[in-house]
């Protein structure tokens, strides 16, 4: 009998000294259910649009988007690519958005396919840039863009932080596309002799009017070339 104890004792022993092997996550292709693609580009732009998806459960992650751009026949194709994890996975829904960076494009009307099924997901129209700048507008800096609504007002939060006390907030402009909100702020620079460099912060409500219920990507502009976006539902 205490030579089985013994021996039993040393198996359990040599099992939890043994190293334990973790299996890796492994690529696999994935999905985007919708997509979001803000109008209003130019040749000139960074073109950003955004893909949703659902994973069905807990071992899958966004791994990343490949691009591919096809000049001659004016396609984009999208690679999403999701980490799968091995392991126990729980069976609950996984919603998931990533903003896509497709870069500048030629002036005209490109067709967005998704590469994993070959299916066409939507369209993008780029218009010729009617100047050098790389903007149309002198954007605001916006860091971060709130949407909530109150006694049936819709609005937007627009927070950010100028580098010079000459720089203002004009004006803010937006317009509704069919699953997308639009949103423009547009800053000045004063002619002062006492301008003057450093942080300075800002924010501004806006009110989004007639402006249907449904799910909208709010895409809101910014001075640096990269959008802020986020999903919303508006009730």
């Amino acid at each position: 009998m205490n030579r089985y104890f013994i021996a039993l004792s040393a198996l359990i022993i040599g099992i939890a000294a043994a190293p334990q092997v973790h299996a890796d996550p492994v690529k696999v292709a994935a999905y985007f259910e919708n997509m979001y693609i803000p109008g209003g580009y130019d040749s000139n732009d960074l073109i950003q649009i955004v893909g949703e998806g659902k994973f069905h459960n807990s071992c899958f992650r966004h791994a990343e988007t490949n691009v591919r751009i096809d000049e001659d026949q004016q396609k984009i194709y999208l690679g999403p690519v999701a980490y799968s994890y091995p392991g126990i996975c729980l069976m609950v829904i996984l919603p998931y958005q990533k903003t896509i960076d497709v870069g500048i494009l030629k002036a005209g009307k490109w067709e967005i396919v998704q590469d994993t099924n070959k299916k066409v997901v939507g369209e993008i129209s780029v218009r010729s840039a009617l100047t050098k700048s790389a903007d149309d507008y002198l954007y605001a800096p916006i860091s971060q863009a709130y949407f909530y609504q109150v006694d049936g007002f819709r609005n937007v939060m627009l927070t950010g932080e100028f580098s010079n006390s000459c720089m203002q907030l004009d004006q803010v402009k937006f317009s509704t596309e069919p699953n997308v909100i639009a949103v423009q702020p547009i800053a000045k620079m004063e002619q002062r002799s006492d301008c003057q460099d450093g942080k300075f912060p800002f924010k501004k409500n806006v009110t989004l009017n007639s402006i249907s219920a449904g799910r909208y990507l709010l895409h809101v502009r910014s001075l640096n070339g990269n959008a802020i976006n986020s999903l919303i539902d508006v009730k």
